[in-house]
Formats: C-alpha cells, structure tokens, sequence
C-alpha cells in the first residue's frame, strides 16, 4: 500500500502517495497546555485513493500512523 507525508511546517499543502496520488491536506497543532505537542491533519485524495477524506491526530511524540495498509508520516516536526 501507500506511504504518505505530510509536511508539519506547512498549514496547507499537496503532496503525493507513493503509489502517485494527489493528497492535498492541512495541519492543526492541536496541543494542549499541559500535554506537549499534538498535530492534527486533514487530507482530502483525489482519484481512487481510500479513504478519501480523513481526520489523523498524530499525538506527541508520534510520526508515524497506520491507517487502512497505508503508512502516513509527519515530517519536519520541531
């Protein structure tokens, strides 16, 4: 299946799959004040990818997330 990253330095962007699929996505640091620093990404896939559309939360410490035998990554957190 598919390997996917999304930028975290970014609030919007377009990346693609590795199987060749245009994701456009945002990213939301949805940290609280007392529990370190947690993303928030919504993509949108155009094409044939599944699921389409999704909501991931990559909570603190976490780059990483398995989701239907795709592989989603958030790069370039600091």
């Amino acid at each position: 299946m598919a390997e996917i990253h999304f930028d975290a330095m970014k609030s919007k962007g377009m990346t693609k799959s590795t199987e060749g699929h245009e994701i456009y996505y945002q990213v939301y640091d949805v940290s609280g004040l007392d529990d370190g620093q947690d993303f928030q990404v919504e993509y949108e896939a155009k094409g044939d990818f599944k699921p389409q559309q999704e909501q991931l939360t990559f909570k603190q410490g976490t780059r990483t997330i398995e989701l239907m035998g795709h592989t989603f990554y958030l790069d370039n957190v600091t």
